[in-house]
């Protein structure tokens, strides 16, 4: 079962049938990731509009970073304190849900400091 923060919050639920194919899924392979990020695009581009625009981009990236972390760091808090032992057990879903929190974590902290240090660079660098 799943809820979702939103004003009108939902709650999911799987049957019978859709348990034995979601399990009989798991074991395939996976499709390979596919990733579109237009911030990565835009960056990529940054080289015509000039180092301003790249640091307002790397900016805005780093504060929705920073919101994303203390989002995260506040679920896995809650996950802590609410379900201490459901969280070390493979077997429940919030054991799964507290891994992908903590991944999720560590991707956003990775981009965190990659943006600080790209932020850093363009400080450092001439214009011309």
């Amino acid at each position: 079962m799943w809820s979702n923060r939103a004003a009108r919050t939902r709650s999911f639920s799987v049957t019978p049938e859709g348990r034995d194919t979601q399990v009989a899924w798991i074991g395939t392979e996976p499709e390979p990731p596919y990733q579109r990020d237009d911030f990565l695009t835009m960056l990529y581009s940054g080289w015509l509009a000039g180092r301003a625009t790249l640091l307002g981009l790397l900016d805005a990236r780093e504060a929705r970073l920073r919101a994303q972390t203390r989002q995260v760091r506040g679920d896995m808090a809650r996950l802590m304190a609410q379900h201490p032992a459901e969280i070390k057990d493979p077997a429940d879903w919030r054991f799964c849900r507290y891994v992908l929190q903590t991944r999720r974590m560590m991707l956003a902290q990775t981009e965190l400091l990659w943006c600080q240090s790209m932020i850093e660079r363009l400080k450092d660098s001439d214009d011309g």
